[in-house]
Parts: C-alpha cells; structure tokens; sequence
C-alpha cells in the first residue's frame, strides 16, 4: 500500500519554525552590528596609537632641543664668566693693583 498526499496551494507555514528563523535572522543582524562595532573600534585604536606615536616623537624632540639649549646657556655663561675674571685681572695689572 502507498499513501501519496499532495497539497496544492499555500503551505501554512509552522509558526515555531517562522519564531525561530525570525530570531535567526535578529541574532545574524546583532552579530554583524557587533561585528561593525568591533572594526570602527579597531580603527579608533589604530588612530589612538598613531596620534600617541607622533606625540611621543614631538615631546622627545622638543626634550632634545631644551636639553641642547641649557647646554649651550651653561657654554655661554661659563665662558662669559672666564672673560670678565680675565679681563678683571688684566684691568688689576694695569693698574698696579695686584
């Protein structure tokens, strides 16, 4: 014996398996959302890095050049100091003082 059942027309549909792919489809949009979420955060670290990168490198450079100034401000005013003690001397022995 063969039992054949044909239906012609509209299927209706179980309504826990619509429920479900219903909830399919709104889990596969959260997870593309967090996943949109996850890069533009990514990017954002990148851009944050980046900007710390270029800062660290001002900092260090500007560091460099104040470094480099006090050493030259010290040259100056050590050599000004052995030129007046020089001259100072110079001007005594002239005048018979020392």
């Amino acid at each position: 014996r063969i039992h054949l059942d044909i239906r012609v027309g509209e299927h209706f549909l179980d309504e826990s398996v619509l429920q479900a792919k219903d909830k399919v489809n709104e889990v596969n949009m959260r997870l593309e959302h967090l996943i949109e979420q996850i890069h533009h955060v990514s990017k954002e670290q990148n851009y944050e890095r980046e900007r710390e990168e270029k800062f660290r490198k001002t900092s260090e450079e500007t560091n460099s050049n104040i470094l480099w100034w006090a050493i030259v401000q010290t040259i100056i005013l050590i050599s000004v100091g052995i030129w007046q003690i020089k001259s100072l001397r110079d001007f005594l022995i002239s005048k018979k003082l020392v």
